[in-house]
């Protein structure tokens, strides 16, 4: 040994072997021991190898150091009794390990044959040694030499090259890496054994320590959420973190078994009896994976990207805190960002945050996330730790002495309107305020039907729809669009008296109808007047600036509101405005955060805007026309997004459209518009060379197209081949999803969602609505039969594309659902489960019906022969010649094949080209009944 640095050789070889095994794909674990003495002059560094196949491999190192000026050409002398690497000692150490251990594993001499460190210049640096005696001849086979290696200040510096080039990280680190290893060698811990847990635990702890936010923001439904994912991202800065919740952190635990945990992760030596605050949020976070939050850094980026891998060997769950972090960096493992990822990963567990935390819009009274979904997706861990968070500008401040306002509204009397309604035919629509069983008594005592929205037949005549919830605009259009008479929805305020909401003619706008009533109290406007536009006037004085403070303070969260006091916006009302212009005026003004932001964003696209403008007698003269267009055009871009609709089925269906029939109904004149001043929401682009409107993207073509036909399930039926060819598969898919969005079982089969599957299939399973069971859906989206490929000698086929894991899962939900009966027919196309399978081509479901549910199966076993063979079994053959059945048939004999597909268009058409070949494949392989089959088939043609 050179003195002094023999000791710090067997402190770098195994820090460097240590980093290198780490990171080796092949290595599952890896324990590395040092100084074990039982294993004699063999003690310096162990090393026990588990490879991810399985394999297992155990090393003895011992380790000399030599000073490059001392070194010496190696004699065979070197190795005799007397020489300074007399190998009989370690052939001794050896074969008293083997006995102590009572193992011989076998060598393989491949895994070592390479040398570390060789500096040799091409020399070789690695020895083997031969020897026939008893005692060598079990050792020499086991034993390898390495030479002319790196000294101990190159390993060293190979060491500080892993932390700078890999890692990012810079020598400083490395010496704190080099250190803890020298701590090992001395014995400093409570055992001497190291492996992959605890080295990451140090890597992590010397990568990321700079880094970590001492922050007490735990939430226990929060802290579950996080455990679901690998890594999670938090848009904001370290001092917001503290700001909100402070760096007192409380970490609780019995504190012996976290000082025990601490020894055995050598976060702590073997002489502590205490942890300090510190040590004790390492053991937390590093061990027991609680989430801890680190600042990320862009200068540090790649430092704590690669740390971040590093943590996951352990399952740690940082948490990252900074502007502008890049998620795609993870793209390979699970992040979350915001509620819309967990509920990708965990619906259930998404609605029961949903439901327990609280967002306040604008400062109004905070309501659960689960009433503003699309608001929820977009929330994130820094929201959540607040639990109750608000969003958007504070509530307007009202006046100390503030006098509680009402309003005058004109009422209609209930019984002259429905007299009215039955005399001229009109439509009325009665929203029923949560008296649907008083209003349905008045309309039955006057002779009137009633029908719900989605029931209404022009045809029927003298009939009332009557809504236990408000009727949307968007209802009450779509019913304007369906009849030529006036229509008028009203609100039932009680027995005696409605208000009128809105009407396509205002034919109720007679005093004959009218009656006196009560003010309004300020609390119920919103109950009163839901109509797209309303008017709040009275004399100057009177207090309409301050009602409107009121109304935008206690406005339905569903709604982000803008006030507009409109003399500080004459200018902006000069000119002519469209619908763009003013919402980019009044809602591009920057937001204190990005989170706000987004949910604007999302209120705005959505439409979700409630307006008020106050001030209209403050206005020029000039500008008061402009603010009233400006006023309707937002009412108008509350838009029905029904309009879509048809124009998306015909773009979808192109040319099909026509051979189907369809009764659809007329355009509007909405493709017009779109025409003469473009998509204001750029759904639709352009128009094709057919007229045919072009979606942006295909997908919003096949959702609005879905919706029409959801809406109108008596054509969906008209549609049923279409939509279980390969065409459509995409409409399919969104129609199903559609009709299924109340039923989770439902879900969980199209998806083939294992666990959501289980999870729901305990329960009480309805039908969907299109009156699916769930094994409806199972035989529909089972995997189609497998492409079978014809090898070379065309005497076996492969069917390599199948996948087993997702078969064995389809199978195991098709054998869960046997419960179902899979005769029983659906509302939709009247068809039974073993249809939707044979329909969908999915032969594992059918499989799966015969073994479980035979009875009058053999009702199908014809008809599904002739489906699948007759029309589809070319299909089913992918070989590089294109052969088809009729080959496979003539070739092996198969004559019940043949017999079905003789009369198929398919081998008619191949008919003519082929019969001599067939003929003579049968002629060939023998089969005199394929012979008799293919002359009669031809005589049959001609």
């Amino acid at each position: 040994n050179t003195p002094g640095h023999g000791i710090e050789y067997e402190v770098h070889i195994p820090a460097y072997f240590a980093l290198k095994l780490n990171t080796n794909k092949d290595v599952e674990d890896f324990t590395m021991r040092s100084n074990q003495h039982n294993f004699g002059n063999l003690d310096d560094v162990l090393i026990d190898i588990r490879l991810k196949n399985g394999r297992k491999h155990h090393f003895a190192f011992q380790l000399k150091h030599k000073e490059a000026k001392n070194n010496k050409k190696l004699l065979p002398t070197n190795f005799a009794e007397k020489g300074d690497f007399n190998l009989a000692k370690y052939c001794e150490s050896k074969r008293e390990v083997t006995d102590f251990k009572m193992v011989n594993l076998p060598y393989r001499d491949h895994f070592f044959n390479v040398s570390f460190f060789d500096e040799s210049s091409g020399l070789n640096g690695v020895y083997k040694f031969v020897d026939n005696s008893a005692d060598f001849k079990r050792f020499f086979p086991r034993f390898s030499l390495f030479v002319r290696q790196k000294d101990s200040r190159n390993v060293e510096d190979n060491i500080i090259n892993i932390f700078v080039n890999e890692y990012k990280a810079d020598a400083h680190t490395a010496a704190n890496y080099i250190n803890f290893f020298r701590k090992w060698h001395k014995g400093e811990f409570t055992n001497n054994k190291l492996d992959k847990r605890v080295l990451n635990v140090l890597l992590v702890d010397l990568l990321l320590s700079p880094f970590v936010i001492n922050c007490n923001a735990k939430v226990e439904l929060v802290d579950a959420n996080i455990r679901l994912f690998d890594v999670t991202v938090v848009e904001g800065t370290k001092d917001n973190l503290i700001r909100k919740f402070g760096t007192n952190v409380t970490l609780d635990g019995d504190d012996s078994q976290l000082l025990q945990l601490g020894k055995e992760y050598k976060i702590v030596d073997r002489f502590a009896t205490a942890l300090t605050t510190n040590k004790k949020q390492k053991i937390f976070n590093y061990v027991l994976s609680n989430p801890f939050f680190v600042e990320f850094y862009l200068i540090s980026e790649n430092l704590i990207s690669r740390a971040v891998q590093l943590s996951q060997i352990i399952k740690m769950k940082p948490v990252l805190v900074g502007p502008n972090i890049n998620p795609a960096r993870f793209s390979h493992l699970k992040v979350f960002q915001n509620l819309e990822d967990l509920q990708q990963v965990d619906e259930d567990f998404f609605r029961k945050i949903a439901n327990e935390f609280k967002i306040s819009i604008q400062g109004r009274r905070a309501v659960s996330l689960q009433q503003l979904e699309e608001v929820a997706k977009l929330v994130g861990v820094e929201q959540l730790l607040q639990e109750n968070f608000a969003v958007g500008e504070v509530s307007e401040e009202l006046p100390k002495t503030y006098i509680t306002r009402t309003v005058s509204a004109v009422y209609l009397n209930t019984e002259k309107v429905l007299d009215h309604s039955a005399r001229t035919n009109d439509v009325l629509i009665i929203n029923c305020n949560g008296k649907f069983g008083l209003i349905k008594h008045l309309v039955l005592r006057k002779g009137l039907n009633t029908a719900e929205i989605h029931q209404f037949d022009d045809g029927h005549y003298q009939e009332v729809i009557l809504l236990e919830n408000d009727c949307s605009k968007s209802q009450f259009d779509e019913i304007c669009t369906k009849t030529r008479r006036n229509v008028h929805l009203v609100q039932l305020i009680n027995e005696q008296s409605l208000l009128l909401v809105i009407s396509s003619n205002n034919t109720l706008d007679s005093e004959e109808l009218k009656i006196e009533g009560p003010p309004v109290e300020e609390s119920d406007i919103y109950s009163y007047f839901n109509h797209p536009i309303n008017f709040v006037c009275a004399q100057p004085g009177m207090g309409k600036s301050t009602l409107f403070k009121y109304l935008k303070n206690e406005c339905p969260s569903r709604f982000w509101t803008v006030a507009v006091d409109l003399k500080e916006h004459n200018s902006f009302f000069k000119q002519k405005l469209r619908g763009v212009q003013i919402l980019n005026h009044f809602l591009g003004e920057s937001d204190r955060d990005r989170f706000t932001g987004e949910v604007k964003r999302v209120f705005a696209e959505r439409k979700m805007l409630s307006f008020f403008f106050d001030g209209l007698d403050e206005v020029d003269c000039t500008s008061v026309d402009n603010v009233l267009d400006c006023v309707q055009e937002l009412a108008s871009m509350a838009i029905k997004l029904e309009q879509y609709e048809i124009p998306a089925l015909q773009s979808c269906l192109g040319t099909d459209i026509d051979e189907l029939c369809l009764p659809l109904p007329k355009d509007d004149g909405f493709l017009d518009t779109i025409k003469q001043r473009g998509d204001e929401l750029g759904v639709i682009t352009k128009f094709d060379d057919a007229n045919r409107p072009v979606f942006d993207h295909e997908t919003y073509a096949e959702f609005f197209a879905c919706k029409w036909l959801y809406k109108n399930l008596k054509m969906a039926k008209m549609l049923q081949n279409c939509l279980f060819s390969e065409k459509y598969q995409n409409l399919k898919l969104i129609l199903d999803i559609l009709l299924a969005e109340d039923s989770p079982l439902h879900l969980a089969v199209i998806y083939k969602d294992l666990g959501q599957f289980e999870r729901h299939l305990r329960g009480n399973v309805e039908r969907d609505k299109g009156g699916r069971t769930p094994l409806h859906l199972a035989c529909s989206y089972g995997t189609r039969y497998p492409p079978l490929k014809a090898d070379k000698s065309w005497y076996r086929f492969d069917n390599d594309d199948i996948d087993p894991q997702k078969e064995e899962i389809q199978r195991k939900i098709l054998t869960d659902l046997m419960k179902f009966d899979p005769y029983n027919e659906d509302a939709l196309f009247k068809w039974t489960a073993l249809e939707y399978a044979l329909a969908s081509q999915c032969l594992l479901a059918i499989e799966v019906i015969m073994q479980y549910r035979h009875r009058s199966t053999e009702l199908y076993i014809d008809e599904a022969e002739k489906f699948l063979l007759c029309g589809q079994l070319d299909d089913m053959y992918k070989d590089r010649s294109h052969l088809t059945v009729a080959y496979y048939s003539s070739k092996f004999g198969f004559s019940n094949m043949l017999r079905i597909i003789a009369d198929s268009r398919i081998f008619r058409n191949i008919f003519d080209d082929t019969h001599s070949l067939l003929i003579h494949l049968a002629v060939s392989g023998n089969h005199r009944v394929i012979v008799e089959l293919l002359l009669e088939a031809q005589m049959k043609m001609g």
